[in-house]
């Protein structure tokens, strides 16, 4: 069996005065796995993805990116990307730039970009807008690029 590209193992994020963000999580993510953290406002999501990629540091467990634990890895040593929730963020590219961003400014080959591209936008239902602003699309279309 494959070993987790990523590995949370028991985290947890305290803020001062007491407010617990994240509460022994643990979870694996898979090479290839298409991977939603899904739950309500106010749960922890964003923050959980803020440790895994540096911008926030645990309390207390272990992250894991290939086997390597990134405790004192800062944000840009980290093989990792981060699209903030605003579909707005990227307002002058197309829904397929827009993905292939974080792909790109990390060096991976022009044509992998363009098959992994092709794939996540598959994945989403979202192929026929892959050429398509944000300001043409649904909200609901944006929120998945």
């Amino acid at each position: 069996m494959a070993e987790p590209i990523v590995s949370v193992r028991n985290v947890s994020r305290r803020y001062p005065g007491g407010v617990t963000a994240v509460d022994d999580v643990s979870v694996d993510i898979m090479p290839n796995e298409f991977f939603a953290l899904l739950g309500p406002s106010g749960c922890g999501k964003t923050t959980l993805l803020r440790m895994i990629s540096g911008l926030d540091t645990p309390s207390e467990g272990h992250i894991f990116i290939g086997g390597e634990d990134m405790a004192l890895t800062p944000p840009n040593k980290r093989p990792t990307n981060m699209v903030f929730q605003s579909y707005a963020f990227f307002p002058h590219m197309t829904g397929s730039k827009t993905v292939a961003y974080g792909l790109k400014v990390t060096g991976v080959p022009a044509d992998e970009t363009k098959r992994r591209v092709a794939e996540a936008l598959e994945q989403v239902k979202l192929s026929h807008l892959a050429d398509r602003k944000p300001d043409q699309m649904s909200g609901g279309q944006r929120q998945r690029v």
